[in-house]
Order: C-alpha cells, then structure tokens, then sequence
C-alpha cells in the first residue's frame, strides 16, 4: 500500500479478496505485492520439477507444488515459492489457501523481496511450526538452509549454507538430492 496512512487488514479479508493476476501476501496486515522476474522463475520451475520427480518415484513421498496462500496468522498470508508435504492429505488441493503447516517451504530470492525472506519472513515461519526452510539464493550462489531436529524443536537449531559445490536434500526426503551448481545456473 502506497499510501502515507497505510490501514490494516486481517487475514480474512485478505482471502476474501478477489484474486489478481499479481503475487500478493499479508505481512503483518499490509499486503506486499511481488511479481518474480525469469531469473526466480527458472530456478523455481527446476526445483519444483526435482520435487515432483522424486516425490512421483515412490509412494508415501508426499506433495509439492508451486506457491499457494499459507495462512500463518490473523495478519499474514504468505505464498512461499514451492511447499512440500510429506503426507499428501494435508495439502488441501480445492480450498482457496492452506491452513496446514507444510514440512517444507522454500522462498527463492529477487531483489525485493530478499530482505523479508530472511528476516520476517523466516521468523514468521519459523514461529509458524514449519519443519523446513530452504531460502535460495540465485544471486549469491547459495541456498540457506534452517531445519528443526525434531517436532519438538521450538526453533530452527540447524543452519546450514551450501555453495554451488554441494547438494541440496533433506532428511525428510530420504534419497532426494539436487546439485546447488545446476540449479542456480541461470
């Protein structure tokens, strides 16, 4: 919102908004407009296409899928690039958004959006419960990692970077492996 008084809004009538061809979340009750560029979109297209494969090659791999609302709060909707749910179930393929936490979120950067992914964002999901959290980086040639040992983990207690040299996988996602170097080659 562009204005010098800007109002507040809940995360319900941010959902019952009419849907636009533009990205939008609710952070915080403001919403925030982003529209990726081609660079977030090839690295984007890849990793959903390395998701998808892995999870279509076994049963029981769970779900992925390109950004969806992912109602956090009564005051912030995010719609992370690609989330994965290791249970197929609770992913809720006819609703409008997702109030199930998925186990994996992943946020990749754009020049804009890259200082709330790494701060409010990630506190947000953080703070949210959610098991995962890969924030790659296009730009930088890297991807941050944050995960929790365990459901009982409070916070994320590991953090990990990983350069163009190494691989992206998950203990949630056993066998599932991505090269950083060919992903982030754009």
């Amino acid at each position: 919102m562009a204005s010098s008084e800007t109002s507040l809004i809940d995360a319900d009538a941010f959902l019952a908004l009419a849907p636009t061809e533009r990205r939008e979340e609710l952070i915080g009750g403001q919403i925030v407009v982003n529209q990726p560029r081609a660079r977030h979109q090839i690295v984007a297209a890849r990793l959903v296409g390395a998701l998808v494969t892995w999870c279509s090659a076994a049963p029981g791999r769970g779900q992925a899928s390109l950004h969806l609302a992912l109602r956090l709060s009564d005051w912030d909707v995010l719609a992370p690039d690609l989330l994965w749910y290791a249970d197929r179930a609770r992913i809720s393929v006819d609703a409008s958004f997702q109030v199930e936490l998925p186990d994996l979120v992943v946020e990749i950067r754009s020049p804009s959006t890259w200082v709330r992914d790494i701060g409010v964002k990630r506190r947000l999901y953080e703070e949210g419960g959610v098991r995962e959290l890969w924030l790659v980086d296009p730009l930088g040639g890297a991807v941050l990692v944050y995960r929790r040992t365990g459901p009982k983990s409070r916070h994320f207690d590991v953090e990990v970077e990983l350069g163009i040299d190494d691989s992206l996988g998950s203990p949630a996602m056993p066998g599932m492996a991505i090269a950083v170097g060919e992903l982030l080659s754009v």
